[in-house]
């Protein structure tokens, strides 16, 4: 097994021989390694994009969508904010955001609308 280090970003080329191993190496981890190691992946990722660094970008959300799948099978669930141009915007904006537009959703299908 290829040396996996949890302390630094999370990237996969494609295609990457050594997946199976670091996916193996993710689903043994406890579970607040596992979110620091989202953390940095995602600091990692934006300041690439920010940067224009598209290439190391793509390896970089691999790895996020890996951990955020393998956190799913897990029962983790790793906060995705997508409202950054409200905080962005100097728009006060609760942290439970996404919780209680998820809610909502599921009380509008939930009665039948």
């Amino acid at each position: 097994m290829p040396e996996f280090d949890p302390t630094a970003p999370l990237s996969f080329a494609h295609p990457d021989p050594d997946r199976p191993a670091k996916e193996a190496a993710l689903r043994a981890m406890p579970e607040d390694a596992f979110r620091a190691l989202y953390a940095i992946t995602r600091a990692t990722a934006t300041r690439m994009k920010a940067a224009g660094d598209m290439e190391a970008l793509y390896g970089l959300t691999r790895g996020m969508k890996t951990l955020q799948r393998i956190g799913g099978e897990r029962g983790i669930i790793l906060k995705a904010t997508r409202i950054g141009f409200l905080k962005g915007a100097g728009i006060e904006v609760p942290g439970d955001f996404d919780q209680m537009g998820q809610a909502e959703i599921v009380k509008t299908f939930e009665d039948g609308n």
